[in-house]
Parts: C-alpha cells; structure tokens; sequence
C-alpha cells in the first residue's frame, strides 16, 4: 500500500522501504520482495546497493537487512565527494 505523498518517481524498492513500517524490523527476502514487487532479484540488488550507500538500509550477515532511520546527511556526503573528484 503506497502512502499518500510518496512520489511515483522513485524505485519499486524505495517505495516499499518509506511504506512499510515493518522495515525497521527487517525486510523479507530480494526473492520474496521481487515477487511482492514484480521486479527481478537482480534489479533490487542494485537498488538495494543504492538504498545502502545513501544509508538507507543496513545489511548484515544472518540478520538480514532493516531500514535505518532517515538522515539527509549520507546523500549529501556522497555528491559531495563526487563533486570534490571532479573538480577540487
């Protein structure tokens, strides 16, 4: 269930982390959210690596992945080393 405000823009996987509260719990499984999602395992891999960058998500060994709470602070760091690499 997609909450009110939640922009179609962004990733399948995206949308399940900010729509379901049960994610700070820890998330089912890329097989079982693929079928949920009706994406592949392999696309919410990838989207999964971006939700970890952006410190979205944790994942561990044994105990699965969990939705962190928000900061801005992890996207910022990341465009500005980005930026910094292209032209200090």
């Amino acid at each position: 269930m997609l909450r009110e405000g939640i922009s179609p823009k962004i990733s399948e996987f995206f949308r399940y982390l900010a729509s379901h509260s049960e994610a700070d719990n820890g998330l089912p499984s890329l097989s079982e959210l693929g079928r949920e999602l009706g994406v592949s395992v392999a696309s919410l891999r990838e989207q999964l690596e971006v939700a970890r960058a952006l410190g979205l998500v944790e994942v561990r060994p044994r105990t699965g992945t969990r939705r962190l709470p928000y900061s801005f602070t992890p996207a910022v760091r990341q465009s500005l080393g980005y930026a910094l690499a292209l032209n200090n």
